[in-house]
């Protein structure tokens, strides 16, 4: 589909200027190579925006994350039924004694809780 009118335009005004008389008469020949070249342009162009735009947004979420993290304090809650437990595993025999360790922890208890099963 070479349009004859415009190669000779392009010979016209090669005569003048004849890097754009070139640059016709190219256009001329293959029109649809400078379409190829932009549309392939803007998506390399898109493409290195959108993973800019993915990398910064990445770090200023990791940059948040590490923030809030640092502003939160630990809270530790030791539960009250397995103090025993543990208790049992840090001392020795002769230190640990079961039944004593249970009327303190049922003493420690909620009111509700200190009733069950007989343990007052």
């Amino acid at each position: 589909m070479v349009s004859c009118g415009l190669i000779v335009i392009a010979g016209v005004v090669a005569v003048s200027n004849p890097l754009l008389g070139v640059g016709i008469a190219s256009k001329s020949l293959l029109p649809s190579l400078g379409a190829k070249f932009s549309s392939e342009g803007w998506r390399h162009v898109g493409g290195k925006l959108k993973r800019r735009q993915t990398a910064q947004t990445e770090k200023d979420s990791v940059k948040g994350a590490e923030k809030e993290l640092r502003s939160v304090r630990a809270e530790v809650i030791v539960n009250p039924l397995l103090q025993p437990l543990e208790k049992a595993l840090v001392t020795s025999v002769n230190e640990f004694h079961p039944l004593a360790t249970l009327m303190n922890l049922a003493s420690s208890l909620p009111v509700p809780l200190a009733g069950w099963h007989g343990i007052k």
